[in-house]
């Protein structure tokens, strides 16, 4: 049961979105300034972002593709530890498992 549970956890990670009240946001800011060979498009798009939702969305989208810049702006799991019974070959009568979160800054 305790499998079935973390599987299902596992498989349904929290929604991820881009925020302009997060210091990540904030570096792409700084970025969009003053980092000289960022891609022209990508800069303008970071820029129109401040005030434009549609923008954002969009530097959502392209930003999320990048699995380091995703686990920057969202929440992370991972099962650490499991643990449970104390003999091979029989059915454990108690079971844990660790869940490790890393939560936005926003959140």
């Amino acid at each position: 049961m305790l499998s079935a549970m973390l599987v299902e956890y596992e498989s349904n990670p929290f929604e991820i979105h881009l925020s302009r009240h997060t210091p990540a946001y904030q570096g792409l800011q700084c970025l969009a300034t003053h980092a000289q060979t960022l891609d022209s498009d990508l800069r303008q798009l970071m820029k129109d972002s401040i005030h434009d939702d549609k923008a954002l969305k969009e530097l959502e989208a392209v930003l999320l593709e990048d699995i380091v810049f995703k686990s920057l702006i969202g929440t992370t799991q991972a099962v650490d530890m499991v643990s449970g019974g104390v003999k091979t070959n029989a059915l454990p009568e108690t079971a844990w498992a660790s869940v490790n979160h890393r939560i936005p800054t926003d959140r």
